[in-house]
């Protein structure tokens, strides 16, 4: 009986202290890692538009983003360019969501964080925020081409200083 009791003891006191800043720091950067991979291809994407955009625009030619051939035809609208950016690339807004939808897995096993590690969690959540404004980016075409395209660079930025800042809290 008194066995028992110290078991169910031991179990209860390690149940309690939890796991230790270390251990979620390394489970926390893995979960990092993955939604940076996920951000980098959602602004790979959200830029090809943009190039593709800007082309239509001003030369009033398609690029396909894959080939990089141009269309033999002239297409009058810059609207043109970009449906036909959306219709190419489908398959890779669905991998693009997919990507998302096993980061918002991902992150969901992080939410109960250790004090010690509060600023890592910030920084993923804050990271997390930005996985789904590129992700709007990348799959959706909202406002006018220098609205989307400074809204665009200023969120690249941020994820730019934001991975910095990780890298270094990882060592």
């Amino acid at each position: 009986m008194k066995k028992c009791l110290y078991i169910i003891l031991v179990i209860v006191i390690l149940a309690s202290c939890g796991e230790s800043p270390e251990d979620y720091n390394k489970r926390a950067f893995a979960v990092s890692d993955s939604i940076i991979k996920s951000c980098d291809l959602n602004f790979e994407i959200a830029s090809s538009k943009q190039d593709t955009w800007l082309r239509g625009i001003q030369d009033n030619k398609y690029k396909h983003p894959m080939t990089g051939v141009y269309s033999s035809s002239y297409y009058v609208t810059w609207q043109e360019a970009l449906d036909m950016f959306d219709k190419d690339m489908e398959l890779f807004f669905e991998l693009c969501k997919v990507k998302k939808q096993q980061s918002d897995s991902l992150y969901s096993t992080i939410k109960e964080y250790p004090e010690k590690s509060q600023s890592v969690f910030d920084n993923i959540k804050e990271l997390m925020n930005i996985l789904e404004l590129s992700y709007n980016a990348a799959v959706n075409t909202e406002g006018s081409y220098k609205s989307f395209s400074s809204n665009l660079n200023d969120l690249y930025q941020n994820y730019k200083e934001l991975k910095s800042k990780i890298e270094i809290e990882k060592k």
